[in-house]
């Protein structure tokens, strides 16, 4: 029974540092669900969605002044405590557990970042109109659909370039 706690821990904080480093680029990206980032996208096409005075108000005061510095605080500690408890883990060779209240302490933080992320949303769609949100929505589509594509090529040629298959391509 203590193996298999030991190897769920260790499974639970790989899950958890595979997840997490999947979200988002930068060293801002922990979280329990996957959630978009979209106000810079928003303030760097203002013109593109319409963004009026009173909106670009809003949005500095209630969302940048607001959300990035509590946000990044909170993603910022569960980031320490991730490498924490994967250093404890890989390197110390500790069990769930001799881990377990860090790592129930990790898993509230992620959700009380993500309860924090899902507020800010709600405050961000208070701030635009329907056709601005859907706007939005098609465009971090669009740009994610980019990433993931980016991505796949990046993979392709890393997989060709490391076993010898050139298909045609100079190096």
């Amino acid at each position: 029974m203590k193996h298999f706690i030991s190897v769920l821990g260790i499974a639970l904080i790989a899950t958890i540092g595979f997840t997490s480093s999947t979200f988002a680029k930068g060293p801002h990206t922990q979280g329990v669900v996957s959630l978009p980032h979209p106000v810079k996208l928003i303030l760097e096409n203002k013109n593109k969605f319409g963004i009026d005075k009173t909106q670009t108000k809003r949005l500095e005061k209630e969302m940048l002044a607001v959300y990035p510095p509590i946000i990044h605080k909170k993603m910022d500690a569960v980031i320490a405590l991730e490498n924490k408890l994967k250093k404890l883990i890989m390197s110390e060779h500790k069990s769930y557990a001799q881990l377990e209240t860090e790592i129930k302490k990790l898993s509230q933080m992620k959700l009380d970042l993500t309860e924090t992320h899902i507020e800010a949303l709600a405050t961000l769609r208070g701030i635009l109109t329907e056709k601005q949100w859907h706007l939005m929505q098609k465009m971090l589509a669009k740009n994610k659909g980019r990433k993931a594509k980016h991505k796949a090529e990046k993979h392709d040629h890393n997989h060709d370039h490391e076993h010898g298959h050139d298909h045609g391509h100079k190096h």
